[in-house]
């Protein structure tokens, strides 16, 4: 069982863009969300606005935000369970 909890609130709607034509198209969506994480007492351990991202197409990707295992501060860090501080 994970030590700390994350509550997640969209603040904005999602803002759409495509590019490309015909067979290579591709959209990207962004919006904004509220990370609150919160330890085992309910106390809030880190709270951040995030920009989100994905794109869909042939280089479908999307963002990384996450929350750290360790410590539970919330940062953007792609195939990280442990924040920077705690990778040291």
């Amino acid at each position: 069982m994970s030590k700390f909890d994350l509550k997640v609130g969209k603040l904005s709607e999602e803002d759409v863009t495509y590019q490309g034509e015909g067979d290579f198209i591709s959209s990207c969506r962004t919006w904004n969300e509220e990370w609150i994480v919160t330890d085992e007492k309910g106390r809030v351990v880190d709270r951040k606005i995030v920009e989100r991202m994905v794109t869909t197409g042939m280089s479908g990707m999307s963002d990384h935000w996450t929350y750290c295992s360790n410590c539970g501060k919330i940062f953007h860090e792609a195939w990280e369970d442990l924040c920077e501080n705690c990778r040291k």
